[in-house]
């Protein structure tokens, strides 16, 4: 595979998340990246692409699991420092790869970022080979469920996400975006007990905030009575058929 390299070091992260931020979302949701690539058959896949890996907080996870090469594709590059994978500066929206070049697409928390996910998803499609999988791991912010009332960061993340030009009800919208688009989807939610329960606040760290939200999210993070606090997370398997 010809990969079109960047230097590294040579692109500005200013909007890329902390790397130890990414890493430990990474790590609270392991346990559902594992069971969606054992359903996509990693083991059996020889080429992976880690589209938009940021810091390449998964892109070693795949590796160790995957049965051939995994690229890191990412507009800001740092997966090769941090993963030690082939590193491809790549916008989404135009990937830099021949057509049917993967078996196996995988994202995580990118889908709300992507100004046109109907072209992002023209654009797996052209490089996902028949028989291959697009594997997205993706929340849908405008489904968080909290109580007591000042736990509960439901407005404040719909209007943090939109000031910073994400989709916070873009979740929702993937499996049936998928399907129209003729993959065969498999939709799981990941259950209360798997995530931790700062999970919510973690992701608002370094979000635009008004004062206002900034007070409800320092108010937040100081409650210390019984709460219950769930930010939906779909774990989305959908199979590219194979010609007939």
């Amino acid at each position: 595979m010809r990969l079109r390299l960047c230097r590294r070091g040579a692109l500005k992260h200013p909007e890329l998340p902390a790397q130890r931020q990414l890493e430990r979302q990474a790590a609270q949701l392991a346990s559902v990246r594992s069971r969606l690539l054992r359903r996509a058959r990693i083991a059996r896949r020889r080429r992976v692409l880690d589209l938009g890996c940021g810091w390449g907080a998964v892109t070693g996870d795949l590796r160790r699991r995957a049965g051939g090469i995994v690229v890191a594709g990412d507009r800001h590059l740092r997966a090769a420092a941090t993963a030690g994978a082939p590193a491809v500066c790549a916008d989404a929206h135009a990937l830099p790869f021949r057509r049917a070049a993967f078996d196996l697409v995988f994202t995580h928390f990118v889908w709300l970022w992507l100004r046109d996910p109907a072209h992002v998803l023209a654009e797996i499609d052209r490089v996902l080979a028949p028989g291959g999988a697009l594997v997205a791991v993706e929340a849908d912010f405008g489904g968080l469920i909290a109580h007591p009332p000042e736990v509960d960061l439901s407005a404040v993340w719909q209007e943090a996400l939109a000031s910073a030009g994400a989709d916070p009800f873009i979740g929702r919208t993937l499996p049936p975006r998928f399907a129209s688009a003729g993959y065969r989807v498999e939709t799981s939610m990941v259950s209360p007990g798997e995530l931790g329960g700062d999970l919510a606040l973690d992701l608002l760290q370094g979000l635009p905030l008004s004062e206002e939200a900034a007070r409800r999210v320092r108010a937040a993070a100081a409650h210390r009575g019984p709460a219950f606090v769930y930010l939906p997370v779909l774990g989305i398997l959908a199979e590219k058929p194979r010609p007939l």
